[in-house]
């Protein structure tokens, strides 16, 4: 058998190491990594602009009809369909929530404040600065107990706010003015200087001065005035004409003189009294000022009582608010005038009015003045006539009385 001669096998070309194998492998490379450096290019870019939670993107992405279009109608991208869908759930996510940001901060905005009371408005205060208390009494008139339930029928507007106070100058006396009043009264004593402004001097009647306070007492029979005849009283004008016109001959009356009236009659003892207050203000409750004049059946002036300023400059004030006045007299803070006869009074009372009265605040040796009260009117429910006074200015001490 003849030998055959050993050959090496013929080595095969590999395909893999062809070169159009090589040149397809690289030319796919690159396309990978084309494909994936895009993708990682916009996700990241839309992760840059979105930093909503996933939950926030999965629910913008249902809120975003185009986002589910999106990735719907491209099922072959799906990852770059899956960024788009991010993409667009971020814009409908900060959309959403802008208005929703917004609807937060109308309705904080629009929450009510707390009501709160504004203060009430300082009273004013005139030219006499802070006054002292108002002379008025406490209690009732009539001196019983007075137990009542008020009730205001009428508006609170209809109470004052401002009224006038009135200072009450005094009248400085010399001693020759002295001696010159007890001339013209027929008194023969001399006149003694007390000091203060006080003067003393009797004989043929008696006269006392101290400042704005004049007294006077006749001599039995009267050494003033003009008689008139017979030894009846005289009519009660003709009373207030005989008192004033000897008033005003003795130059008592420094301040407006009001118009006068008979306050009594005794036609057994043939005596009557005549009273006078200033013409302003109106319902003074004090005897300060006043001049009262005892007349007798002859037409005589028989005793005179004066309590007469020099002057009474005025001043507005502003008076507490109606509220607190109205506080003050419901509950028994003020000066009840009602004609009970000193019987208990008890039920209910209703409020109809507000007006103004006066009354005297501070010494007369020093600084007085007329302050004005605030009056509250109207009956109780047997229709009993009834009035309550409250001490009214705003800028003075608390009553006293």
């Amino acid at each position: 058998m003849a030998q055959r001669s050993y050959r090496p096998p013929r080595n095969r070309r590999n395909n893999n190491n062809s070169p159009y194998a090589i040149v397809a492998a690289s030319i796919l490379l690159v396309v990978v990594a084309a494909i994936v450096a895009w993708i990682l290019f916009f996700y990241d870019g839309a992760n840059g602009d979105n930093s909503a939670t996933p939950t926030s993107s999965a629910i913008a992405a249902l809120a975003s009809p185009s986002a589910g279009a999106s990735a719907q109608s491209s099922p072959q991208a799906s990852v770059a369909a899956s960024a788009v869908a991010s993409a667009s759930a971020t814009g409908s996510a900060t959309a959403g929530a802008t208005p929703q940001a917004s609807a937060s901060a109308q309705a904080t905005a629009t929450v009510q404040p707390t009501a709160t009371t504004a203060p009430e408005p300082t009273p004013l205060v005139g030219d006499y600065g802070s006054l002292p208390a108002a002379d008025i009494p406490s209690g009732s008139s009539g001196g019983g107990q007075v137990q009542l339930t008020y009730h205001l029928n009428m508006s609170l507007q209809q109470v004052p706010q401002q009224a006038p106070v009135y200072q009450l100058q005094p009248r400085v006396w010399s001693a020759d003015d002295a001696a010159s009043l007890a001339q013209s009264l027929g008194i023969t004593g001399d006149v003694q200087d007390q000091g203060n402004g006080s003067f003393r001097a009797s004989g043929n009647g008696e006269l006392y001065i101290s400042n704005s306070l004049v007294q006077y007492i006749a001599p039995a029979g009267g050494a003033s005035g003009t008689p008139t005849s017979g030894g009846e009283l005289p009519d009660n004008g003709t009373l207030v004409q005989t008192a004033r016109g000897w008033l005003l001959e003795q130059d008592l009356l420094g301040a407006s003189i009001g118009p006068g009236a008979v306050t009594s009659r005794d036609e057994a003892n043939g005596v009557a009294q005549v009273q006078f207050k200033p013409v302003e203000p109106d319902d003074l409750l004090s005897a300060i000022p006043s001049a009262n004049v005892t007349i007798g059946a002859s037409g005589a002036v028989t005793e005179a009582f004066v309590r007469w300023p020099a002057a009474m400059p005025r001043s507005t004030y502003g008076l507490r608010s109606a509220s607190a006045l109205w506080q003050d007299a419901s509950s028994g803070r003020g000066y009840i005038e009602i004609n009970n006869g000193g019987a208990a009074v008890s039920g209910d009372a209703t409020i109809t009015s507000a007006s103004l009265a006066y009354t005297t605040a501070g010494d007369p040796g020093t600084k007085q003045y007329l302050v004005p009260l605030v009056v509250f009117a109207g009956q109780v429910s047997d229709g009993t006539p009834i009035k309550i006074y409250v001490s009214a200015v705003g800028a003075q001490a608390a009553p006293r009385g």
